[in-house]
């Protein structure tokens, strides 16, 4: 799961890295599990699309169409309002 590759990465030692972590994490629950465990195995553990599908027993195809869709709608969730800031590329925005 990304909480336990955030644990592990070296990224989150740093004051700015457990900020994108943490802000990851909440944009992550836009996500139902299949949607967070495709784009950890694409993005993070960088399996194949062919990796992927077959781990899940869909088509290729059917693998890059969810990766797509999983893709937009974290990057929904990153520009959406959320407490009266918005998350922009890991940092926030007073609006």
């Amino acid at each position: 799961s990304f909480d336990e590759w955030c644990s592990e990465c070296e990224i989150s030692e740093t004051d700015a890295g457990l900020q994108i972590c943490e802000e990851m994490q909440i944009c992550l629950k836009a996500l139902n599990a299949d949607e967070q465990d495709i784009l950890l195995l694409r993005d993070v553990e960088q399996l194949t699309y062919a990796e992927i599908a077959d781990a899940f027993g869909i088509s290729e195809t059917l693998c890059r169409k969810k990766v797509s869709r999983a893709r937009k709608k974290l990057k929904k969730a990153l520009t959406e309002t959320t407490e009266g800031k918005t998350v922009i590329r890991g940092r926030y925005k007073e609006i």
